[in-house]
């Protein structure tokens, strides 16, 4: 069952419903982006299903009268509609018609000619944290840093008192991580499984609809775990590029195809 967001996303997808036609949310795909629009919209449409797709081609613009706001889930999967928006939004700019996600980037998606930009407002919807996770108010972390920046020890205590997580839960937190698809199955081994075929979906599919890669399923794999066991070091294109055995320059353009599926 999907994992209800806080009530102040939601607050803030309808504060730009007010005064932005189309307002996109982007994210990972199982961060909850679907669950958000359907309680927000009054009518549905998802694009990853292909009838919607043929719909939407034989009708064109008249699938796009409401009623509204009109989610369009997947969106990025049927690039034409892109300019039967801006078209419907130039007629008469009308805030709260349209509710768009993407588990994709708009702009790195080279098929997507008008990507909305100066017409919607984007936001993007991040894994769960832990506090979101467990119900939990948000931590006062950076408040702390703010507040106690002169003493290092004060804001250790003050964090301890303030913080209802502990030693066992942050290592928990860490291994399950935030999709709310995927980090509340308690069995850890369907757990790691669909984890696994969540990667294989992001790399397999969704990484063609950004850049048209011969590499294999298992060499995307390796580049991507790289990349996560060198964080926060310097990127060494050369380095990567001899993990996979491919160029620099495409080296370079998958990983920018990665940050296009927020990876």
């Amino acid at each position: 069952m999907p994992h209800p967001r806080p009530r102040n996303i939601s607050a803030l997808i309808k504060k730009s419903l007010g005064w932005s036609p189309p307002v996109g949310i982007l994210g990972m795909r199982q961060t909850g982006k679907t669950t958000l629009i359907k309680e927000l919209a009054r009518s549905y449409v998802n694009f990853d299903v292909e009838a919607e797709r043929a719909r939407f081609e034989r009708q064109g613009v008249e699938a796009l009268q409401g009623p509204w706001p009109l989610a369009l889930d997947e969106v990025q999967k049927h690039p034409p509609v892109f300019d039967q928006i801006k078209a419907v939004i130039d007629e008469k700019r009308v805030p709260g018609r349209y509710l768009l996600t993407g588990s994709v980037r708009f702009s790195s998606r080279k098929a997507i000619r008008e990507s909305l930009t100066g017409r919607i407002d984007l936001l993007e919807c991040y894994p769960l944290t832990l506090a979101e996770a467990h119900e939990e108010k948000p931590s006062r972390w950076i408040a702390l840093l703010a507040e106690k920046k002169q003493n290092p020890e004060l804001i250790l205590e003050a964090w301890k008192k303030n913080s209802w997580a502990t030693e066992s839960t942050l290592p928990g937190g860490l291994e399950k991580g935030g999709l709310p698809g995927i980090c509340f199955m308690r069995d850890a081994t369907v757990r790691a499984k669909q984890f696994s075929n969540h990667i294989d979906t992001l790399l397999g599919r969704d990484l063609q609809l950004i850049i048209h890669t011969r590499q294999s399923l298992s060499a995307l794999r390796e580049l991507l775990s790289r990349i996560c066991a060198a964080q926060g070091d310097p990127v060494n294109y050369a380095a990567l590029a001899r993990t996979i055995g491919t160029s620099i320059p495409t080296t370079q353009k998958l990983l920018a195809a990665f940050e296009g599926l927020f990876l």
